[in-house]
């Protein structure tokens, strides 16, 4: 079975077993929208997979490759943790003929690093999530990710390797800009081992707020950006953001608010 066949079954019994559901009365709106959203995840899954193992075979064959690498391994597997979730597929590993140096091409082609275990992209959300709320309550949040070491959000958080903000996904918004943006700045302790701290940098972006409830509201198209010391860095990916997202020649008014 191909990867459109497997990724069809997946959304077509996805839309019957949710309708059913719902014909029935036995689901609600946020309940269905959170099963598709699961399903349509697996199937992205599925295609990534598929995207890196095809990715892999062109290489193989192509004759740029054969003039300089020999293959040295087949089928060597790498398992990262997304925000699609688990994600295992196998690639090629090579030796390049002349400088004797070893490489697995699919993954350089990609910028995967050889110890790379979680990509950017989750690594973004953790950093979201962590400055806000506790190492447990970051991988709950992101159960699907495949995250279950308190060990991995730590490593985000001391900062390792650098995330840029950018890695998280920009949604464009350039036709329906608001006139009015508002970005907040503020600090944070967060924690690390053995009970030490630090403080993140944290702004955030936003085109204000609707109510949930009585004492509760949601920030409207919310933007997290972090740091642990560059400023400059972080206002640029603020400004970088703005710029990229919104029409800001629409925009009258921003405001500005801070901690102190």
């Amino acid at each position: 079975m191909n990867i459109i066949q497997q990724a069809m079954e997946i959304i077509t019994r996805s839309y019957g077993e949710n309708l059913h559901r719902a014909l029935a009365g036995t689901i609600n709106f946020s309940e269905m929208t959170t099963r598709l959203e699961e399903d349509f995840r697996k199937t992205a899954a599925l295609v990534a997979k598929e995207i890196m193992e095809n990715l892999d075979q062109a290489i193989k064959e192509s004759k740029s490759r054969k003039k300089d690498w020999y293959v040295e391994r087949n089928g060597d597997e790498k398992t990262l943790n997304t925000v699609l979730g688990e994600i295992t597929f196998r690639r090629t590993y090579y030796v390049h003929k002349q400088t004797g140096a070893y490489a697995y091409l699919s993954d350089d082609q990609v910028g995967l690093t050889p110890h790379e275990r979680m990509d950017l992209g989750l690594k973004a959300r953790i950093m979201e999530h962590a400055t806000s709320m506790s190492y447990q309550k970051t991988i709950d949040a992101l159960s699907y990710s495949g995250i279950t070491s308190k060990m991995s959000v730590m490593n985000v958080i001391k900062g390792r390797e650098p995330i840029p903000n950018e890695a998280a996904e920009m949604s464009d918004r350039k036709d329906s800009t608001p006139s009015v943006l508002y970005i907040e700045a503020d600090e944070d302790h967060v924690a690390l081992q053995h009970g030490k701290s630090t403080i993140a940098k944290i702004v955030y972006v936003h085109e204000g707020r609707k109510p949930l409830s009585k004492n509760r509201h949601q920030l409207i198209h919310k933007r997290y950006f972090t740091a642990l010391s560059d400023n400059e860095s972080l206002w640029l990916d603020v400004a970088n953001y703005l710029e990229e997202t919104y029409d800001m020649e629409k925009v009258r008014t921003v405001y500005l608010s801070g901690d102190g």
